[in-house]
């Protein structure tokens, strides 16, 4: 075998070798269990470097990618918003937020909001009005807030309030969403009936929806309840705008934490709350509306 025939044959080799193992950047014994190992250090901790991934400047950037089911794990990092995403098959999650979006928001109707960086936002008010202090002179005559000093109720009539819109995509799991509920009479008579409701609904498509209505809180039987009975109206999301009824029967079942879980991922998160009762002494009362990441 003349020397040419003999380095084709070893540079054969060679390549065929390095093909079919480990490749190592800044090691000589990558892992055998991975296809790429990648040292963050060359001359033995001297000095440190770290690895970047692929960066889009935007979201229109990254949408042009437009990767499909069989793309699963491909990882861009954002640079306007400052997220590193990565792929999951069907739509991009959030791995890193360095911007420091949260994965909950509150809103309880308080008079200093709560930090911007955790607020539920207020979308839109139609009727009711800020509730506080206790129902002195009512049933119960408990406080018409949970926390820290303000409900927000309606009294003889009707009133929606839409909260959002939020980003919850960041998670590989579903949201919940949580409601304290109160129903209040201004005397010793009478109670919340079948005509009386709370009503909410989800979209996560943002404000203006659509809305799928998830949960129904009915009266019944002149039911009248404070914030304090631990009794809870609980449902999962299905997106079909099919309600889940909770009748509240004295003294059994009085609803003062409402909760729906199974919400999907959305970066445009909206909830749609509505109450309506019919009588001059009855008012519903609403507090710490919680949505958040499981």
């Amino acid at each position: 075998m003349n020397i040419k025939n003999y380095f084709f044959i070893a540079a054969t080799l060679f390549l065929v070798n390095n093909t079919y193992s480990q490749v190592g950047i800044g090691t000589t014994n990558p892992s055998p269990k991975s296809m790429l190992d990648v040292s963050s250090t060359s001359d033995n901790g001297a000095t440190y470097k770290g690895l970047m991934p692929p960066r889009v400047p935007d979201f229109a950037a990254r949408n042009s990618i437009n990767p499909g089911p069989a793309d699963a794990g491909l990882i861009v990092f954002i640079e306007d918003s400052k997220k590193l995403q990565i792929w999951s098959g069907t739509s991009w999650i959030n791995i890193a937020d360095l911007a420091g979006s949260p994965s909950s928001y509150i809103q309880n109707f308080n008079t200093t909001p709560v930090s911007p960086e955790i607020e539920f936002p207020i979308a839109s008010q139609i009727g009711g009005y800020y509730t506080s202090g206790d129902n002195t002179g009512g049933l119960p005559s408990t406080a018409m807030y949970v926390s820290p000093d303000r409900g927000y109720g309606v009294n003889n009539g009707t009133a929606t309030i839409t909260l959002g819109p939020v980003d919850l995509s960041g998670s590989l799991a579903d949201a919940t969403f949580e409601l304290r509920l109160a129903a209040f009479t201004t005397d010793g008579s009478g109670g919340f009936i079948s005509s009386d409701e709370v009503k909410v609904s989800i979209s996560t498509t943002g404000t203006a929806g659509p809305f799928s209505e998830e949960l129904h809180v009915i009266g019944w039987a002149y039911g009248r309840w404070g914030f304090d009975t631990g009794g809870e109206a609980a449902t999962v999301y299905d997106g079909d705008n099919t309600t889940t009824a909770f009748k509240s029967r004295p003294p059994s079942s009085y609803f003062s934490y409402l909760k729906i879980t199974g919400i999907p991922n959305s970066d445009n998160l909206a909830v749609k709350i509505e109450m309506k009762n019919d009588a001059a002494n009855e008012i519903w009362v609403i507090d710490d509306a919680n949505i958040y990441q499981n």
